[in-house]
């Protein structure tokens, strides 16, 4: 089943960590996610909340959801140190 974000575009890491997290949860628990990946419970809990995961975080997430790898990424790099400076062309 295609994932079905609700949120568009982040544009704060906080609201990053909100739409990754929809994301997830449309497609596996964090039980289930750490049971796959060598993730902690506690780790995916902090990116759920407020800490930018890295990029092995976010292909497991593409694996797992079927969400676009590079639309991951760019939204990623957007809400970081870079921000708007980032200017990512694939």
């Amino acid at each position: 089943m295609p994932v079905n974000v609700q949120m568009s575009s982040p544009k704060t890491p906080k609201e990053f960590c909100q739409w990754q997290k929809q994301i997830r949860q449309q497609s596996i628990e964090i039980q289930d996610f750490v049971d796959q990946f060598p993730w902690h419970p506690n780790t995916i809990r902090s990116y759920d909340e407020d800490r930018l995961p890295d990029v092995d975080y976010l292909y497991a997430l593409h694996k797992v959801s079927g969400y676009p790898f590079e639309e991951l990424i760019q939204n990623r790099i957007k809400v970081g140190i870079l921000g708007e400076q980032a200017e990512i062309t694939w």
